[in-house]
């Protein structure tokens, strides 16, 4: 279902959420569902849910703090992961953007 480096460890929580592996299905229900609006879609239970993309529900986890900064997501509708590392203050979230905005480039 999922495109992506299946060694990634995110590749592999993410396939294991989705799949309803990791959690029992109430609690995988709770966190992939909305539970508070924002301007580009929502967040659930420790996940950001947003539909900004037009053609997919993206669902991503996200992490900061001084000298690191972490981004991972998945395609809900078509299974792509994508992950961002770096050892600086930023600079993950235009990388992230400019991943997405090549892939809707590519199935365009």
């Amino acid at each position: 279902m999922f495109r992506g480096r299946p060694c990634c460890p995110w590749y592999k929580f993410w396939t294991a959420l989705h799949n309803r592996e990791l959690l029992v299905p109430a609690n995988t229900e709770a966190v992939l569902t909305r539970h508070a609006e924002t301007r580009n879609g929502g967040y659930g239970y420790g996940l950001w849910i947003d539909d900004d993309w037009g053609r997919n529900r993206i669902h991503h986890a996200e992490w900061g703090d001084d000298g690191a900064n972490f981004l991972s997501s998945v395609g809900f509708d078509d299974g792509v992961v994508a992950t961002v590392c770096s050892n600086t203050d930023g600079g993950v979230d235009e990388i992230y953007r400019s991943i997405f905005t090549q892939l809707l480039k590519e199935d365009g």
